[in-house]
């Protein structure tokens, strides 16, 4: 009987198999594992805030800028190719808003909507990131900013540490 096997067959597909069980693992990461702290910054805002998901969230990235005085930022403008990754949970609590003809999230009465920025680095496995929430559940305060401030425990997962309106 002759072998249809190439030599170093059985090795390329060990290599193939180990590549494909990488791959499947990084794709099924948990929120916990994930390099963003954007997922424990939305759970704060539900709790601090009160609010019932499903929550819609703008699918972009919000990009910061520094104020002269270095302590403050603005949220200036999306990042075309930078997405909020928050989408796949089952069951979703997160959705992507619908995006208005002004790329902000499109909003009915009594709707939520927050807008991610990019995370900043503090230090220490510390990071910032800046909320803005629309809430049109009430008339007043309607849109506001928030720090959310996270740190990575030992076991890799996002614990917010501070929560404050800007």
């Amino acid at each position: 009987m002759t072998s249809s096997r190439r030599p170093g067959g059985c090795t390329a597909n060990v290599r193939l198999l180990t590549v494909l069980l990488c791959t499947g693992l990084a794709c099924a990461r948990t929120a916990d594992d994930a390099t963003e702290p954007y997922y424990a910054v939305l759970e704060e805002i539900e709790r601090q805030l009160d609010i019932e998901p499903p929550i819609a969230v703008h699918p972009l990235v919000g990009q910061l800028e520094r104020r002269q005085n270095a302590r403050e930022y603005d949220l200036t403008s999306f990042y075309s190719e930078d997405t909020v990754r928050v989408f796949n949970r089952t069951p979703p609590r997160y959705f992507e808003c619908r995006i208005a003809t002004s790329g902000a999230c499109e909003l009915r009465q009594g709707e939520i909507s927050v807008v991610l920025s990019e995370s900043v680095e503090l230090g220490n496995d510390a990071w910032m990131v800046i909320a803005f929430v629309t809430d049109l559940r009430a008339h007043v305060d309607v849109q506001s900013y928030y720090r959310v401030d996270a740190r990575r425990n030992r076991r890799g997962a996002w614990a917010v540490y501070r929560f404050h309106r800007l």
